[in-house]
């Protein structure tokens, strides 16, 4: 969702935004340190895609 928001057209472009506001990502509850590329990646091929699909349909509506 926030590549979506901020027009990014990659996992590097989310990547890139949050280690630029890296220490906003605490308050966010993502921890302090900074997340790896490769953290995105595993989630992304073990999270089922169905909660963000309805969670997209859910904010259009």
């Amino acid at each position: 969702m926030f590549s979506q928001f901020s027009n990014g057209n990659s996992l590097h472009d989310v990547v890139v935004a949050l280690e630029l506001h890296h220490d906003k990502c605490y308050h966010l509850g993502m921890g302090r340190n900074p997340i790896a590329k490769t953290t995105f990646v595993s989630v992304n091929q073990n999270q089922d895609y169905r909660i963000f699909e309805d969670f997209a349909f859910f904010i259009m509506e």
